[in-house]
Order: structure tokens, then C-alpha cells, then sequence
């Protein structure tokens, strides 16, 4: 399994509305990662009212707004680099530890959870190191994802 070094975080929060009036608004954090390979991609989530999208690239779209965005090709781009659908929640990342991308995605997961505050402490013990070094905290998400796991096997005795 691949290792991944933390170069870069970016984060962005805006506060809005959606159709209905109803005041939310959403968080963007992209994260800038390069592997044992050299090889670099950016990992990025945007959560808009409650629902996450998660992107995988190998260029950073962080001054990118999928909503309103004027540059079609970038636009398009962006729309290719989704890997989740609305319907994958946080709780899904956890089903496979095997998956390439798991650590990237826990230290995702955790920087958009934790609060401002946090993400931003957690950033600079973490940027320049090795993410399968550090100790990413668990987050409610995962502890959910436990409780069901818990109790699909209590089901199946």
C-alpha cells in the first residue's frame, strides 16, 4: 500500500441558501498530497448542506466553484474528477480500509469534521509528514460506522 506526504490544505467555508430559503452554505478543503511514487493528486471534498462530494484529481480545483462556475471545460473537469455520488455518505469510506485512497480520505474526513479550530491545529502538526505516520483522530463518522457494523453482527447471531 501506497504512503502519502501531506504538502498542501486549502479550506474554504461560505454560508448560504438553498431553493427552498433554507440557510446553510458549505465547506471546500482540498488537500494536495504526493506519494512514495512522486506522483501528485488532490483530494477534495465539498460538502454543501449536509451532503459531501468527494473529488480526486491530479490538479487542484480549489478556486473552482462547482455551482457557478464561468469556465465550461473546468466545469466539466471538475464534474469528471467526482468519485461519490450524493447518496455516499461519510460512513461508506470506512467499509474499505483496503482502498488506495483510505488514509487520504480518513485525514479528509476528519480535517472537515473537527471544526475550523481543530483542522486548522491538526494542519500544521500533519503538512510535510507522512499521513500513515500520525494518528488522525476518529471521528463521529466513523464511530457510527462501528455502532452499525456492532450491531449487523449482533443481527446475524
Amino acid at each position: 500500500m501506497s504512503r502519502f506526504l501531506v504538502e498542501d490544505v486549502n479550506r474554504k467555508d461560505t454560508i448560504g441558501d438553498d431553493l427552498l430559503g433554507n440557510l446553510g452554505g458549505s465547506t471546500v478543503i482540498e488537500i494536495k498530497f504526493r506519494n512514495e511514487e512522486n506522483e501528485i493528486f488532490f483530494l477534495r471534498v465539498q460538502e454543501t448542506f449536509d451532503v459531501p462530494f468527494f473529488y480526486l484529481s491530479d490538479r487542484s480545483f480549489f478556486d473552482a466553484d462547482s455551482d457557478d462556475c464561468d469556465d465550461q471545460d473546468l466545469s466539466d473537469d471538475l464534474d469528471k474528477s467526482m468519485f461519490s455520488e450524493p447518496e455516499v455518505k461519510f460512513e461508506s469510506v470506512f467499509r474499505s480500509p483496503d482502498y488506495p485512497y483510505y488514509s487520504p480520505l480518513r485525514y479528509l474526513i476528519y480535517l472537515l469534521s473537527s471544526g475550523k479550530t481543530e483542522a486548522e491545529r491538526f494542519i500544521l502538526k500533519t503538512r510535510f509528514s507522512w499521513i500513515e505516520d500520525k494518528d488522525i483522530p476518529i471521528t463521529e463518522y466513523e464511530e457510527e460506522y462501528q455502532k452499525l457494523i456492532e450491531e449487523e453482527e449482533e443481527d446475524d447471531r
